[in-house]
């Protein structure tokens, strides 16, 4: 699935079109352990060149990855992780990672890109279901789907991740 789409602050496209080969000091920046902590324990690392440039990788063979980057220099923001889990005779579900650079915490970024990812998808010819995980420690995260119409699903949570929902 190809998707690309600009907000009022930010333009995001695949990452391959954005970044491929060329990356590893963004990455290095960005993947900084308080920005991974809320991230299932596969995904955490230390952020070296060679351990970004290998995560990156494996993020790329499972998932569509989305570059977050500003219009006028295209520095990265954050990423968009898309994957994507077709049933036959169903809808499509997918689920959604995000994640911003530090620096961009609290400004209001992450709901604007996720408000304009659920736009984005709202325009195919199918229907798709958005399924975003966040640690129950993560309370930010959490209003940050439910700002963009996310409800949580009690029957797909448990003690230690809420779940939401949101069909475009």
């Amino acid at each position: 699935m190809t998707i690309a789409f600009k907000t009022e602050r930010t333009l995001v496209k695949p990452w391959k079109a954005a970044f491929e080969g060329r990356a590893t000091d963004a990455l290095v920046e960005l993947l900084t352990p308080e920005v991974l902590e809320s991230l299932p324990p596969p995904l955490q690392i230390s952020n070296t060149p060679e351990n970004c440039a290998a995560w990156i990788e494996a993020r790329l063979s499972e998932s569509d990855v989305l570059a977050i980057v500003t219009p006028d220099t295209g520095d990265l923001i954050g990423l968009i992780l898309l994957v994507e889990f077709a049933v036959a005779g169903a809808k499509a579900d997918i689920h959604l990672g995000y994640l911003l650079a530090e620096k961009h915490w609290g400004k209001g970024l992450a709901s604007e890109v996720i408000l304009g990812l659920v736009a984005r998808l709202a325009q195919s010819a199918s229907e798709i279901r958005l399924l975003g995980g966040v640690e129950k420690a993560n309370p930010s995260s959490a209003r940050v789907l439910l700002k963009a119409g996310f409800e949580r699903e009690a029957a797909l949570s448990d003690d230690e991740t809420d779940m939401y929902v949101k069909i475009a």
